[in-house]
């Protein structure tokens, strides 16, 4: 061959190169591997006065758990976390009865943790073997858990170290998204199919006794107040069914915000505090008496930096805010027409080191 000219290796060879580069690479130190950071995202949060100490539990998604001190809300800090290996958790999101935390964590399952004032240890697990669990609602010793396309699972939670499936209800091509369970009823949300009333009074046979739908919209999240259910119907707005009856419920009211989708509501004392993505958050004050029942604007909260996906609000007032971008944002919302920003923390940034993109099997 001229020279000038390289011969051309076959395809084995050229192989078996790559593979041995690929194998000398993975040996190197982790200093000078390429550093690959993936925002984790504040998802879900719960806050619970434990004695003297007030506790915010949050969902950090992929990255796992994280508690903190926030008794002075402006200066919150860590006194636990969980964290696994390269975002492998999955934490949707969670529930708490009696210091035990129930979460769903995707293709996990159902997580059961416990020990949660300095660490945060499992106890209980039960994984689905197609689905990932999307919520899990928990009173007493029944817990409902939603598998997207395998519905909403019953199940006995008396012994949280080996929960027991009893039963389960799905809806045919839709998924079972979140939950709530209230004395005997569940109530579960499916997306474009609204939301369906079970009663779960045995477990083993979970039975729809009601559905509502609102148009085509997407039913996220729901709320109770007395017997009466705030459902986050997207950009549908907020709808407000009197459930007294589950057999029966009664629309009472609703309202829209235009341009914006109702991502979550939280009601406190007579205030209904909405999530509206971008929009922030609304503070509306509720009318019952009225007829139909009215939502009324009475304060907001928004900022560019704050796109509200979730919140919890506690009987003092303050309102901890999930966003996309800016973590946990924590508000004095005592007057809704004055609300105040009071603190906030910043997840921890989900790290790996990479070598190349490209799948190997010496890797």
């Amino acid at each position: 061959m001229a020279s000038g000219y390289m011969s051309m290796e076959a395809p084995g060879t050229l192989r078996a190169h790559v593979q041995s580069a690929c194998a000398l690479m993975s040996q190197w130190p982790e200093a000078i591997r390429l550093p690959v950071v993936k925002k984790s995202r504040v998802k879900w949060v719960r806050v619970e006065t434990m004695g003297a100490t007030s506790k915010a539990f949050l969902s950090l998604g992929q990255m796992g758990m994280v508690v903190l001190d926030v008794s002075i809300p402006e200066t919150p800090c860590v006194i636990a976390e969980l964290f696994e290996g390269h975002g492998g958790m999955a934490l949707k999101h969670f529930s708490m009865e009696k210091r035990i935390v129930y979460t769903a964590c995707g293709k996990s399952g159902l997580r059961i943790f416990t020990n949660i004032d300095t660490n945060i240890d499992e106890i209980g697990a039960l994984v689905h073997a197609r689905y990932g669990a999307k919520c899990v609602a928990v009173q007493g010793d029944i817990a409902l858990v939603t598998f997207g396309r395998a519905g909403v699972r019953a199940l006995d939670v008396a012994n949280p170290t080996s929960p027991v499936e009893l039963g389960g209800f799905k809806v045919d091509d839709h998924e079972a998204r979140f939950v709530l369970l209230s004395d005997g009823w569940g109530f579960v949300s499916f997306g474009h199919a609204g939301i369906r009333i079970l009663d779960v009074t045995n477990a083993a046979e979970p039975v729809e006794i009601a559905a509502v739908t609102h148009e085509a919209f997407d039913a996220r999240h729901m709320a109770l107040a007395g017997s009466l259910l705030f459902v986050a119907f997207s950009y549908g707005g907020l709808v407000v069914l009197d459930v007294s009856n589950p057999f029966a419920p009664a629309r009472r009211g609703a309202c829209t915000f235009s341009s914006y989708a109702v991502e979550h509501v939280c009601v406190r004392d007579g205030l209904a505090y909405v999530a509206v993505g971008p929009g922030g958050l609304r503070i509306m004050a509720i009318d019952a008496t009225k007829s139909p029942l009215e939502l009324r604007v009475v304060g907001s909260y928004v900022a560019a930096d704050t796109d509200v996906t979730s919140l919890f609000v506690t009987t003092d007032r303050v309102a901890y805010l999930c966003t996309r971008n800016a973590g946990l944002v924590i508000l004095d919302v005592r007057q809704p027409d004055a609300v105040t920003r009071l603190g906030s923390y910043s997840p921890p940034q989900l790290a790996r080191h990479m070598l190349c993109t490209h799948p190997c099997p010496v890797q």
